[in-house]
């Protein structure tokens, strides 16, 4: 499949990153098409960093994306020699880490014409690392390309916004969505409900369309949250909430982290008796990290949770308006909330869920943060 072909809703920016691959393939690195540090910006689920990759794709394919090529294919898997994807699963990108990857940067390319460097989620970059990035794409190779990765521009610092050439992706539309699924398979019912109350959320629809647990999860977590009366429901609510998310992510995450662990500890050579020298350690770095990533997928979907009751008090204030609801399958809990509460009160209570996100933002404890706010909604 070339390059982009997989993508849907962002047909601007495609264009945009094609031009820029012809300009680059022809030679002109700092060109109106083309230069060499971007920062692509869009909503969770819009694709950033699908769309980079296949940017990458296009840049380091002698036929700008064939698809088929040995260029592409490694690219798809992430061992090209010329493309340096930084992923990491903590909480914040350190400077440490930023210098490394730097050294690696200036580094010519293997078999291309460029070397691309992405870093999938740059709004994560602590202070110190983003004026280490800063100084390294002031002055970048002749034939490196800084590819960054954000939900927007406020979340990079202005120094290096400056630098860049943005690219906005957007979310898909819900129609768009639909089409996705139903091509991959799934019912149309199916389909229609996961691109409804995904938000635009390619990865959550994908993920509601074919899994029951998480749907049941999302119309029982939505159901306790709305019909709370005291705050002892509250206190119960949160408890439950807390423990079935990190059940979520912990089958989220299981198989890879299994697979992950059987790779390493066949590297370091068990084969029925123990690690050679160091292996032990591998492991436990590797357990850390996994650790660290599950940490942060439970904080993701605490936070698509609470997108989800946001979602549900933002029909109540539109209640009424024909075929505009959201959660049709909740349309008694929607008239709960919308006989309850004056429009204004609506407001406060999306504005105390928005602060929660915040709060979780800012590295706040989950279960003390989903309390507080369901018992301010008690």
């Amino acid at each position: 499949m070339r390059a982009f072909e997989n993508l849907i809703g962002q047909k601007n920016i495609i264009n945009i990153f094609q031009k820029a691959i012809a300009a680059a393939q022809s030679g002109n690195l700092n060109s109106q098409e083309m230069t060499s540090t971007w920062l692509v910006v869009g909503p969770p689920g819009s694709g950033r960093t699908t769309i980079a990759l296949e940017f990458a794709k296009g840049l380091l394919c002698s036929e700008s994306g064939c698809g088929i090529c040995e260029s592409c294919l490694s690219v798809q898997a992430n061992t090209h020699p010329d493309l340096e994807f930084f992923r990491r699963d903590g909480l914040t990108l350190k400077v440490d880490e930023i210098r490394e990857l730097i050294g690696r940067a200036s580094w010519e390319p293997a078999i291309s014409k460029f070397r691309v460097i992405i870093i999938e989620d740059a709004d994560r970059l602590t202070e110190s690392a983003a004026n280490a990035l800063l100084k390294a794409i002031e002055e970048p190779g002749s034939r490196t390309i800084w590819l960054l990765c954000a939900p927007s521009t406020v979340d990079i610092l202005p120094t290096i916004r400056s630098r860049c050439r943005i690219a906005v992706l957007q979310a898909p539309n819900q129609e768009e969505i639909k089409k996705m699924l139903i091509a991959e398979g799934v019912s149309a019912e199916s389909a229609d409900f996961a691109a409804r109350v995904s938000l635009g959320h390619i990865g959550r629809a994908r993920l509601l369309a074919r899994d029951k647990d998480i749907r049941d999860f999302r119309n029982s977590f939505l159901k306790q949250a709305i019909s709370i009366n005291s705050v002892s429901d509250a206190y119960k609510c949160a408890t439950w909430i807390n423990e079935k998310i990190k059940e979520q992510s912990e089958n989220l995450s299981a198989e890879q982290n299994k697979i992950e662990i059987e790779k390493l500890k066949e590297a370091w050579g068990e084969n029925g008796r123990k690690l050679v020298s160091g292996g032990a350690k591998a492991v436990k770095e590797l357990e850390a990290m996994q650790k660290a990533r599950n940490t942060r997928l439970t904080r993701a979907l605490i936070d698509q949770s609470l997108l989800d009751l946001i979602s549900c008090y933002r029909d109540a204030l539109i209640l009424g308006v024909e075929n505009q609801l959201i959660n049709l399958e909740l349309k008694n809990e929607i008239n709960k909330i919308h006989n309850k509460f004056q429009p204004n009160e609506i407001l406060g209570i999306i504005d105390q869920i928005m602060q929660t996100r915040d709060f979780l933002n800012r590295n706040a404890a989950p279960q003390l943060a989903i309390e507080n706010l369901l018992v301010k909604l008690a």
